[in-house]
């Protein structure tokens, strides 16, 4: 079942993602005041009211896009909320490629515009705050130490996968997720020893 609920009808679930897809895309090309509902429709290539039946404004599509991407996370999260220090590490790379996976279409095009997007920086206190829990729980760590640890791992994460999606992406996903894991656990000294 879809996220505790009856599942949705696979149409339904991929008109929602055309025109979730079709948000991001204009995300990028320009600001969020000046994008329609009439070119959202058409990027996506459904009528408006199509849009419509799911959506009365442009940003009902963007809070249930944020709401959906703090859920999935918060899902994945919950499968490594036992683990420990390195377990943590090793099994938190292969979840997150996983999940972006599911949906990389629409995680390249918010990549794409970078932190300033809501929908990301949402993602990124989600994130820092279970990184942050998780170093808790694996290092006795002071609290300055545990923050800084955190924004570190977080903003290696995020640039490094941004990196990555704005590329030609010669390098596969997992290849590339397993190669962060290793530095994450091992530092750049152990990634060069390589």
């Amino acid at each position: 079942m879809e996220k505790g609920e009856r599942k949705k009808d696979r149409r339904v679930v991929r008109t929602q993602r055309a025109i979730r897809n079709a948000l991001a895309q204009l995300l990028v090309e320009k600001d969020k005041e000046k994008i329609s509902i009439k070119e959202i429709a058409e990027r996506a290539d459904v009528d408006r009211k199509t849009v419509y039946n799911y959506y009365s404004k442009v940003d009902d599509i963007l809070v249930e896009l944020e709401n959906d991407w703090v859920e999935d996370f918060d899902e994945f999260t919950k499968r490594l909320e036992n683990d420990r220090g390195a377990e943590y590490i090793a099994h938190f790379f292969p979840a997150l490629t996983e999940l972006i996976a599911d949906d990389i279409e629409l995680y390249t095009q918010l990549m794409r515009m970078g932190s300033q997007s809501r929908v990301i920086s949402s993602l990124l206190a989600f994130l820092r705050e279970k990184i942050r829990t998780a170093f808790a729980r694996s290092y006795e760590l002071e609290s300055e130490k545990l923050n800084v640890a955190a924004e570190f791992v977080l903003a290696g994460l995020f640039w490094s996968y941004r990196a990555w999606f704005n590329s030609e992406r010669k390098k596969p996903l997992q290849e590339f997720s397993q190669e962060l894991a290793e530095l994450v656990m091992g530092g750049l000294t152990a990634y060069f020893a390589e």
